[in-house]
């Protein structure tokens, strides 16, 4: 080899680690930028998940509010049905004592039929 060739080597290597290094750093920035990427990607999906999560949850509060309001509105109509079965319940008590008093009125009509028809079978 030659004095100048020889002179080279080192500035050739030189270019070679520098290349080498300039590499290594652009594989370093695309990995770090990717591993960036990739970090806002996941928070945008994990916010994206909290805020169907809280529209759910709002929901589901709305729907146990009308669930609330059935139940209150079908306790309201439970206990009208109930004073009203307590009230056709006294209307039938009172029908069977009517009619039970009814049915020992005619029996005295007819016995005292009977007590004066032997009568006059007496008497003539």
């Amino acid at each position: 080899m030659e004095l100048p060739e020889l002179e080279q080597l080192p500035m050739k290597s030189l270019r070679e680690q520098a290349g080498r290094a300039f590499r290594l750093q652009a594989a370093a920035n695309m990995e770090m930028w990717l591993g960036m990427k990739r970090t806002v990607n996941t928070a945008e999906r994990v916010q994206k998940k909290c805020e169907d999560d809280r529209a759910k949850v709002a929901e589901a509060g709305k729907m146990l509010q009308e669930a609330d309001r059935h139940a209150e509105e079908n306790a309201a109509k439970i206990a009208e049905l109930s004073s009203r079965l307590a009230e056709a319940e006294r209307a039938a008590v009172d029908a069977d004592e009517a009619r039970a008093r009814a049915e020992a009125a005619k029996e005295a009509v007819l016995r005292s039929r009977v007590t004066a028809v032997d009568a006059d079978k007496r008497l003539a």
